[in-house]
């Protein structure tokens, strides 16, 4: 899936040229506009994008907040250790568990913020803006849709 790797120069100049029609600004100077205009157009526009981006939203939260619960966690056990002077002898292994508890989901936290998250808000804002996006399904009646998804069967009639 290569999540990791930065945007193409084709879908950058997408973006601007999108953000610039719609909000009369250069990406360049809107400095945090850029993720709340693109952020607040998506969530307008798609119920459905806007699902899937509380979705990454909850997960990037829930890792943070564990990665916090283990940080002090960590410092709890640290001041526990100190002032008890090691009376408990679990206290250090405790500490480098949640220590390393708070390593490794402070790293998923970034890794769900930078790679999922914010280049889905990115990929949605441009998807909404460059084709004939219509998130408006379910007001069609369904034969309309089956008639414009399938023409197959009519073709071959005529055929």
């Amino acid at each position: 899936m290569r999540t990791k790797e930065p945007f193409d120069d084709i879908f950058i100049a997408k973006y601007k040229q999108n953000f610039n029609g719609l909000f009369g600004l250069e990406t360049g100077n809107s400095k945090t506009n850029n993720f709340w205009l693109a952020y607040l157009h998506v969530s307008h526009k798609s119920k459905h994008s806007a699902s899937l981006l509380s979705n990454w939203f909850f997960l990037f939260s829930f890792s943070r907040n564990i990665s916090t619960a283990f940080l002090l966690l960590f410092l709890l056990t640290q001041a526990m250790i100190h002032l008890e002077s090691g009376s408990i002898e679990i206290l250090p292994i405790l500490s480098v568990v949640f220590f390393l508890g708070f390593i490794i989901m402070l790293m998923r936290f970034n890794y769900l913020y930078k790679n999922y998250f914010t280049k889905y808000l990115f990929r949605s804002f441009v998807y909404v803006n460059s084709c004939a996006y219509n998130d408006n399904l379910d007001s069609i009646p369904e034969n309309k849709v089956n008639a414009n998804l399938v023409n197959e069967p009519e073709r071959s009639k005529n055929s």
